[in-house]
């Protein structure tokens, strides 16, 4: 964001302050808004920020009140909004939250207690509609089954392990990672309405309620063309929140001669598309992605625009193979899942000193094994 000191910015969705601290250190007189609905994060801020707090206001709130907020602090307008979507680390590494398969917790899944629990909510959602949500916000291939199977067990599904354990049934073990994580994410989003949200955004000045509606109705479907074309939700969320964002500045371009509303909005995603598409061209080769992972092995999980690559992803499970069991294990748990070293002794059954030694050797040998790939790939060229 091109910062200024005169200027008003806002970060919508300030989690744990970091790019609001961020920001505040890069200026001196700017003044800064911070919206977020989860009461800990709220605390938290005020707490991060407490040195620059004479020119920061912090709210416990939903960004779609935005204009509200505005007028309540007699501020006309912003000049630089942020987001920063999803679910954050703190949330996710809380068991008591209720957002993670990997530790287990009451089935809530909310960002604000304000917000009913996905326990409560799956209990009066139908099988059509959960199937929906599925396949809208998770681009699940076997939706239809998941759905069914979490609709009859409706009334048992009480912590996240319990609805882990419905999805452990309904795919193939080959398959179970990522649909845990397609299916968490959907109802995550589903339960905090967290799309829904973003047709809100930006509309603080004038009337919007054409534009709102239509942006409204259309997000599943923007969601759907994006991960159709990389089946990356991450990146589909990305590219739903540029094109509302867009659409939201460009608005008053739209040309009723040309199309109507929704082909306006669809043709901006297309362009999106395209722009993220040149971007991807001009990404640097398999070797220079390697290049990229080696400077960070020490220290950092597999970078994901390393691992979107099918050809470096196959190039690291090639290397990953050439290890032994445990390191292998090991590599995957710290790397892939982000899973701290005192869970991965629990899990194999070491201790906490014995994992960090381990990790250590199998960095080395990864490193060494993807070195000699590249050497091998580069003589044969």
């Amino acid at each position: 964001m091109n910062l200024r000191d005169d200027g008003v910015y806002c970060d919508c969705t300030v989690g744990g302050a970091g790019h609001l601290l961020a920001m505040l250190r890069r200026t001196r007189q700017a003044r800064f808004i911070a919206i977020d609905c989860d009461p800990a994060a709220v605390a938290y801020s005020r707490h991060v920020i407490a040195d620059y707090r004479h020119r920061c206001f912090i709210f416990e709130n939903n960004f779609i009140n935005l204009d509200l907020i505005l007028n309540q602090i007699n501020i006309p307008k912003v000049d630089g909004i942020l987001f920063d979507l999803g679910v954050s680390y703190h949330q996710l590494t809380t068991p008591e939250r209720g957002f993670s398969f990997e530790r287990n917790g009451e089935l809530l899944m909310r960002m604000s207690p304000k917000i009913p629990s996905l326990r409560a909510r799956l209990c009066k959602t139908g099988q059509e509609e959960l199937a929906g949500v599925l396949r809208e916000y998770g681009d699940v291939r076997n939706y239809k089954k998941i759905a069914r199977m979490i609709f009859e067990r409706r009334d048992v599904i009480a912590t996240t392990l319990d609805l882990r354990r419905v999805i452990e049934e309904a795919v193939p073990r080959r398959f179970l990672k990522k649909n845990l994580h397609k299916v968490f994410q959907s109802l995550r989003i589903w339960i905090n309405d967290e799309l829904g949200q973003l047709n809100w955004a930006g509309f603080a000045q004038g009337d919007a309620d054409v534009w709102r509606e239509l942006i409204g109705r259309e997000i599943p479907q923007l969601y759907g063309m994006f991960m159709n074309r990389w089946p990356n939700p991450s990146l589909a969320e990305e590219l739903v929140q540029k094109t509302v964002f867009d659409a939201v500045r460009g608005r008053a371009s739209y040309d009723p001669s040309k199309g109507s509303p929704e082909e306006w909005l669809f043709g901006i995603a297309r362009n999106n598309i395209r722009l993220e598409m040149r971007k991807r061209a001009s990404r640097p080769s398999v070797n220079g992605d390697l290049s990229i992972y080696l400077a960070t092995i020490d220290s950092e999980p597999l970078p994901d625009e390393v691992l979107e690559q099918k050809e470096t992803a196959a190039v690291v499970r090639t290397a990953l193979s050439r290890l032994e069991g445990k390191e292998q294990t090991v590599l995957k748990a710290k790397y892939l899942e982000g899973i701290s070293a005192r869970d991965i002794a629990a899990r194999i059954g070491i201790t906490e000193k014995a994992v960090h030694s381990l990790l250590y050797r199998a960095r080395m040998l990864l490193r060494r094994e993807l070195e000699r790939i590249i050497s091998a790939d580069k003589q044969g060229q």
